[in-house]
């Protein structure tokens, strides 16, 4: 995942969900060294399977989506961006038809609604439109 600033989030699939989370600095981009990761947090949320699968920051930076095999969690992550600490945090669970091959993620340009898509040949694209903003807590 990329946040507005080019910082880049990696998450590790672990057994139940609970992927270990990296933050890459936007400064390491075009610098042609090796860079260390410092920043580091556990992934929060419920799965019995090897997840998540994808996940995406918003065009405003605001909200985070994580998919798993079986659902899809939300979280705001308000003015402060600070994405390892928010992902730590139980997640709400959004709308979501279980797809054979669950992979990707993204939110729609205007932020009102999320896409899924399956991996393989001919898959449907699926789009969730938010008709409210979920509430965290």
């Amino acid at each position: 995942m990329v946040d507005p600033n080019a910082n880049l989030y990696i998450i590790s699939k672990a057994p139940n969900g609970r992927g270990i989370i990296a933050q890459l600095p936007n400064s390491a981009w075009g610098t042609g060294t090796r860079v260390a990761i410092s920043s580091t947090a556990q992934l929060n949320i419920d799965s019995t399977h090897n997840d998540p699968v994808g996940g995406d920051i918003s065009p405003s930076g605001n909200r985070v989506l994580i998919q798993a095999q079986e659902s899809v969690y939300y979280w705001d992550v308000m003015a402060e961006h600070d994405y390892l600490s928010v992902l730590q945090t139980p997640g709400v669970k959004l709308p979501y038809i279980r797809e054979p091959k669950a992979q990707s993620i993204c939110w729609s340009a205007d932020e009102h609604g999320y896409y899924t898509l399956g991996e393989g040949k001919d898959q449907p694209l699926y789009l969730y439109t938010l008709t409210e903003t979920p509430i965290v807590g």
